[in-house]
């Protein structure tokens, strides 16, 4: 039963976990002795991991967290890419808009097609105006791409059904990706998952969750 808990919470976290966050995030509805066991097993064993580990070097260190006060009062946008994948041997490259509610680190993505200022905003719009409280203020980089293809194949028209075949894979990474940073445990967040703290409920259980965030913004 274990080993099957575990398997679960780390396909579900789309692998971006590495042992210590696994573990926190499992300890967050489940308790066993051996749990601090088995997660490193997994995720040694794990294939996956291995390929795609970030290993231990890094570059200076995160800037001081000024997060707002409260949710919903502020996103973050910002353009992420481009990253190329091969698809039935079509060339995919495409970039995504990534916005974040830095209140409780709650993010959603969506792929951009042609990278102008205008579908920007339409993503915007229809992916966040539309489903939550509408924020004060908006920040977006400043070098948003306003010209070029970002989603492009190499002679869709002689294989239209794998161009979009590309288009659903882009859709699905995306949604796994961003699913996956809703459940995750957060340490600039006091171990929560975004979606529990911005939701006031967790993303997996129906458990209700009750937070002070004015001490999280402290820490």
């Amino acid at each position: 039963m274990l080993s099957r808990l575990v398997k679960y919470y780390h396909e579900i976290s789309a692998h971006v976990e590495g042992a210590t966050r696994l573990e926190q995030t499992i300890r967050r509805h489940y308790f066993h002795p051996k749990l601090s066991e088995a997660d490193p097993n997994l995720v040694l064993s794990c294939d996956t991991c291995q390929k795609n580990k970030r290993g231990s070097k890094t570059n200076g260190q995160l800037a001081p967290r000024a997060a707002v006060l409260l949710p919903w009062q502020e996103i973050n946008c910002d353009s992420i890419g481009p990253w190329k994948i091969e698809l039935r041997a079509c060339n995919i490259e495409f970039k995504a808009m990534t916005i974040i509610d830095p209140a409780t680190n709650l993010i959603e993505t969506q792929p951009l097609l042609n990278g102008t200022a205008i579908e920007a905003a339409d993503v915007v719009e229809d992916t966040w105006i539309a489903w939550y409280p509408r924020p004060g203020n908006s920040i977006v980089e400043r070098s948003h791409q306003s010209v070029g293809l970002i989603l492009s194949v190499i002679t869709p028209e002689e294989n239209p059904r794998s161009f979009e075949d590309g288009k659903h894979v882009i859709r699905c990474c995306l949604a796994t990706a961003m699913h996956a940073c809703r459940c995750t445990s957060s340490r600039a967040i006091g171990d929560l998952s975004p979606g529990a703290l911005a939701f006031h409920r967790d993303m997996l259980l129906d458990i209700p969750m009750q937070t002070d965030i004015t001490v999280l913004t402290t820490n």
